[in-house]
């Protein structure tokens, strides 16, 4: 049993070393997203369902982190689904080096999003995308509480939210959307950037060729 025990401690290391040599394999053409949440709130489920379609309701829990590479149209985003438990909190800082887009995922029983809008704007990088799914919709709900739910996003300045459910499928087409819109609005900024840069260097030069300095 404790060989057992010891052999399962060792895959979990080998896993997480994986996932972290691979933090940094998106590229400058590639849009890196992260899903932040509490344990259990339903990310890996949403992760799967988002994949393959389907509701699988025995799915491990995330070990450190896992990734998957899609492509909207031209754009490709590398989508990171991390653990939320708090013992893995120290480790979110690695998966988060290098992300444009943070999507916050909170239970629809317990929509408080203080805490990881708190944690996403000391530890993940500036001028990043914030958006936010509220999962297991399925769970009963009134129009009421979804209003409160969105008016609270408006609050903590999230960009883009959208309501889902892994089990029912409700939802899925428009969490595609949000991380489609998501990443052509950071390929815009980022094509916009190179712009403002090709133009300060083509000016530089010509004060270069006009006054020899």
């Amino acid at each position: 049993m404790k060989f057992k025990k010891f052999m399962a401690l060792i895959c979990t290391f080998v896993i997480m070393f994986s996932n972290l040599i691979n933090v940094s394999a998106a590229s400058d053409d590639v849009v890196k997203a992260v899903l932040l949440g509490d344990s259990e709130v339903g990310k890996t489920t949403m992760f799967e369902r988002l994949q393959s379609g389907e509701f699988n309701d025995h799915v491990s829990p995330t070990i450190g982190a896992a990734y998957v590479n899609t492509k909207y149209g031209n754009n490709e985003l590398q989508l990171w689904d991390t653990n939320g438990r708090k013992d893995y909190r120290h480790l979110l800082m690695m998966y988060c080096r290098g992300v444009s887009i943070v999507v916050i995922c909170i239970d629809c029983a317990n929509p408080n999003f203080d805490e990881w809008v708190e944690y996403t704007k000391n530890d993940c990088p500036e001028n990043i995308l914030i958006c936010a799914v509220v999962t297991k919709t399925d769970t009963g709900n009134t129009a009421d509480k979804l209003a409160r739910i969105t008016e609270k996003a408006k609050e903590h300045h999230i960009e883009e939210l959208c309501f889902v459910s892994a089990k029912t499928g409700e939802g899925i087409e428009d969490l595609r959307k949000m991380l489609s819109n998501a990443t052509n609005r950071v390929v815009a900024a980022r094509d916009e950037t190179a712009r403002a840069a090709a133009a300060r260097a083509a000016a530089a030069r010509v004060w270069q060729l006009e006054y020899g300095c």
